[in-house]
């Protein structure tokens, strides 16, 4: 089963999305913003941080093999693949996430704090464990 088809992504993109290339059976298994980690059934977001931008590293992620990407501007590498075009990549990635959040019934637990979170992090994933299926981030 996909984590996402091409309907859901237009909806959870909603008010973001200014243009797409679709086929109409797109499914897509994983969202990512690492370009090293896209997968042929991934969705690579291009972000804009401070001190690099995600969009210099569309071909490599297309290279790598991914599915789709969502950008805010379109080059040359992307007009070959299935792309999302938005008004912003960051704003897109969070309504990905609300969308996701909001269509699942899973518990979910915040940790806060300056000290000890990691460590607090993989002894609660261990005691869920034993209740049922349990994700916990992967590191910190």
């Amino acid at each position: 089963m996909s984590l996402w088809t091409k309907s859901e992504i237009i909806e959870a993109l909603s008010g973001e999305l200014l243009e797409h290339n679709l086929p109409d059976n797109l499914e897509i298994d994983e969202v990512v913003i690492d370009s090293r980690k896209t997968t042929k059934s991934g969705l690579f977001v291009a972000l804009k941080g401070e001190k690099n931008d995600a969009h210099d590293f569309v071909e490599q992620a297309i290279a790598n093999g991914c599915k789709a990407v969502i950008v805010e501007r379109i080059t040359n590498c992307e007009l070959g693949i299935t792309n999302f075009l938005v008004k912003d990549t960051f704003v897109a990635l969070y309504k990905l996430a609300e969308f996701s959040r909001k269509r699942s019934q899973a518990k979910i637990i915040g940790l806060t704090g300056s000290v000890g979170k990691t460590g607090t992090k993989d002894m609660l994933e261990m005691i869920f464990k034993t209740q049922g299926k349990t994700f916990a981030t992967l590191g910190n």
